[in-house]
């Protein structure tokens, strides 16, 4: 969680240049490549590659 949205940080030369939000701002990575890239080394395996396509994802924040 932090203070601040993406667009803030990718806007921001130096963070003293970052103003908190009131909120949390919680970034969240739905899917990721896997290890490996093949520039110095093996590729990522194909069964854990994210094909291409429509994905959907949901969640729900429950407070208790």
């Amino acid at each position: 969680m932090t203070r601040h949205r993406a667009a803030d940080l990718a806007s921001a030369a130096h963070h003293d240049e970052l103003v908190p939000r009131a909120g949390c701002v919680v970034h969240i990575d739905a899917a990721h490549r896997g290890l490996g890239t093949a520039s110095c080394g093996p590729d990522t395996f194909a069964s854990y590659l994210v094909a291409a396509g429509v994905h959907r994802w949901s969640w729900t924040l429950r407070v208790l």
